[in-house]
């Protein structure tokens, strides 16, 4: 049952991407400079990292991320103009990548397994934003305290 809720809630997700994608290209021409592409994501049982275009390495693990959000600006389509932002156990932001890159639906697909309460619907909404806007799509609960 788990798994049949986890297929549908992938492939909600990808109609949301194809419905974002489709509105913004009516708004413009698609992503002709965009550099999402260009950075590169991944996730094993540790943690998820993103490699950029200039060499630099960003990871978090899976313990330490506390938030996950989307951040959308309005200077699409021919920017990237949405991205998703994972911070660490103070709140700090470790790593952030562009709607695009590759290897991001599949984190996508993880982080809407292993974290419990991730806001799919949300992430619908953020995805068809063409305004500066932000997303807080999953926090850590916070774990209770024995006295």
């Amino acid at each position: 049952m788990a798994q049949h809720v986890l297929v549908l809630v992938g492939i909600l997700a990808f109609v949301a991407l194809a419905i974002a994608s489709r509105h913004r290209v009516r708004q413009g021409a698609g992503r002709a400079s965009g550099r999402g592409a260009q950075v590169v994501v991944s996730f094993d049982d540790g943690g998820i990292s993103a490699d950029y275009p200039d060499g630099q390495r960003r990871a978090i693990s899976w313990e330490d991320l506390s938030r996950v959000g989307v951040t959308t600006t309005d200077e699409g389509p021919f920017v990237d103009d949405v991205f998703i932002g994972l911070h660490g156990r103070a709140g700090e932001l470790v790593l952030v990548y562009p709607q695009g890159a590759a290897g991001d639906q599949a984190i996508l697909v993880e982080m809407q397994r292993r974290l419990p309460g991730f806001d799919n619907r949300l992430f619908v909404k953020a995805m068809g934003s063409t305004s500066n806007a932000h997303f807080l799509l999953w926090e850590k609960p916070q774990e209770k305290v024995m006295k």
